[in-house]
């Protein structure tokens, strides 16, 4: 079973992935070791799924998704080390249905994104401009939901989809909370597809929409652009342009809310935190965060990372540096995991639901602000073992 490897000096590779294959067993004993793992795993969203008001049980949601993450690693490690076969992979896309399906029901109580979606739908079917009108606007009660006041590389196993299929932050993101962040996550690997099979016109179409969708896509226009031409980037701004044209009327309203999400948030961060606490102000840490942005993307380019790959490792460097992270923003880089199981990563996608823990005092009234603690449980063991993963890379190429 193949490994993802990384090349050293003089082309010699080693694994990213310390998982080690070993003998291939036999196929019934890993079915059932995965089925096994598919019962935990519905045992334990069926009892987030029958908790009586999540959103005042959040530390109770936490422990169950921490729980789903460690079941969801424990998949990982299994398909890795074992070959389940097509009955293994029917087991895994039956049971991100079916998880899916659980929590659907769910009120989405972690994050109330999904509400202001559907309000400004129903701005645009009332043909109204969404960045002109905003929901406490005198007269525009009768928009107001009624039961919610609004305030190469492809080579790889196919059992590898269950990175994507069982992970907990995924779930949680889309089957409960309904974030749109699925529709830029589609559209961008619609990219990669078209882009892989020498498509690059409609790979700029998709990337184009999945920026209309979530703008961290446009991080990745230049890794496209390389593997394509320079001109097609006039594709990708007449597709924006076209985008944005019937809300042409709001003028500089266009970019309110993004400039107002820019100096008012400051959540669930990392690096970007510990770059403030250098002394930095808000404004100093934002030119350096860009600046290391910027330089991770220069070294994706000259390195020629390839698009999947760097789309990995661009998201992550972007949720870093970032002064807002919130839990559903690592859904962004997790899609790629499949293709790079990159391992603490991989922990860095379970532990994101931590993120989670200032709803419990938003919820009692209180401010959403950030615990310390939370925040070191996070990130302290993932940036741990990136930094020793790092040490070993630099090692490595100094042999």
């Amino acid at each position: 079973m193949p490994v993802f490897r990384v090349k050293g000096v003089g082309g010699r590779k080693r694994p990213l992935f310390k998982m080690q294959t070993g003998p291939a067993a036999r196929a019934w004993p890993a079915t059932l070791g995965l089925l096994a793992l598919a019962t935990a795993q519905v045992a334990v969203y069926e009892s987030l799924a029958r908790l009586p008001d999540l959103r005042n049980q959040v530390p109770e949601a936490v422990a169950l998704f921490l729980v789903a993450g460690t079941l969801f690693l424990v998949g990982v490690y299994w398909v890795e080390k074992f070959s389940p076969g097509l009955t293994g992979l029917a087991i895994i896309l039956g049971t991100a249905v079916l998880l899916r399906l659980l929590v659907l029901p769910v009120r989405p109580a972690l994050s109330e994104d999904v509400y202001r979606y559907q309000w400004e739908g129903r701005v645009q079917r009332a043909r109204l401009n969404p960045y002109t009108v905003f929901p406490a606007m005198p007269g525009l009660a009768w928009l107001q939901d009624p039961h919610h006041p609004l305030e190469s590389v492809l080579k790889q196993p196919p059992a590898r989809v269950l990175i994507y299929a069982w992970n907990p932050t995924v779930i949680a993101s889309f089957a409960m909370c309904g974030h749109h962040d699925s529709l830029a996550i589609a559209t961008l690997l619609a990219a990669h597809l078209f882009i892989i099979g020498h498509r690059p016109a409609l790979s700029i179409v998709s990337l184009s929409l999945s920026f209309l969708s979530k703008y961290f896509s446009l991080l990745l226009l230049p890794v496209f652009l390389k593997r394509t031409r320079w001109p097609y980037l006039a594709i990708f701004g007449s597709l924006v342009l076209l985008g944005y044209l019937p809300f042409v009327g709001a003028g500089w309203n266009l970019f309110k809310g993004l400039s107002d999400y820019a100096v008012g948030w400051e959540s669930n961060d990392s690096l970007f935190r510990l770059i403030r606490l250098a002394g930095n102000s808000k404004g100093q840490a934002e030119l350096i965060a860009v600046t290391l942005t910027a330089g991770a993307l220069v070294y994706a380019l000259r390195t020629r990372m390839e698009p999947l790959r760097a789309s990995l490792f661009l998201t992550a460097t972007l949720l870093l540096l970032s002064p807002d992270a919130f839990p559903w923003y690592f859904s962004w880089s997790i899609p790629f995991l499949c293709f790079y199981p990159n391992a603490p990563w991989l922990l860095m996608s379970v532990t994101s639901v931590l993120g989670y823990s200032p709803v419990v005092a938003y919820a009692g009234g209180q401010a959403y602000r950030d615990s310390p603690f939370m925040l070191a449980l996070e990130y302290v063991p993932v940036l741990a073992w990136l930094g020793v993963q790092a040490a070993r890379e630099m090692s490595a190429r100094k042999n």
